[in-house]
This record gives structure tokens, C-alpha cells and sequence, in this order.
């Protein structure tokens, strides 16, 4: 009887559940996969999001100074101009 008994259930059930545990392994491996690869474009996206901005903002503080320079003609208007086209290139250069 307990012969009968470990050759009818505790065999298939021993089967059943290490194919559940390899499938459940690889499905882990698949899961870690794509979220490890969702990661790594998350952070490049907020690396493009942050250089747009750092663009915007050099773009908005260039108009002002060279605004400012026309107004008034000071020269230290004319650096934070030179400045901006600075940031420019090297936020471009990031871009890329």
C-alpha cells in the first residue's frame, strides 16, 4: 500500500513541482530581464529630459542677457551671453 501510494502520488507530485519551480525560475529570469532593461531606458530618458531643460534654460538666460546688453551696453551682460553659448555646445555635445 504505501508502495502504491509513492509511486501514484508522491512521483507525479515531485515532477509537478519541479517543473512549476523551473518555469517560476524562468519566468523570474525573464521578469528581471525587462525591468533591468526599463531601468536603463528610464535613465536615459531623464539624461535627455535633463539636457533639454539645461538647453531651455541657457537659451532663456542668453535672451536675457543679450537683451539686457542692448539696453544697456554693459559688458557683463554680454559674459553671461557668452556664457550661455557655452552651454550650448556642451549640452549638444551631450545630446549626441
Amino acid at each position: 500500500m504505501i508502495d502504491l501510494f509513492r509511486h501514484k502520488f508522491i512521483g507525479p507530485l515531485a515532477i509537478i513541482w519541479l517543473t512549476i519551480t523551473v518555469v517560476s525560475v524562468v519566468i523570474g529570469a525573464v521578469a528581471w530581464s525587462r525591468f533591468s532593461n526599463n531601468v536603463e531606458a528610464a535613465t536615459q530618458t531623464e539624461q535627455f529630459r535633463h539636457s533639454i531643460n539645461q538647453i531651455v534654460s541657457a537659451m532663456q538666460n542668453a535672451e536675457v542677457s543679450q537683451r539686457n546688453y542692448l539696453l544697456t551696453g554693459k559688458e557683463s551682460y554680454l559674459n553671461a551671453f557668452t556664457n550661455a553659448e557655452n552651454t550650448f555646445s556642451r549640452e549638444f555635445d551631450r545630446l549626441a
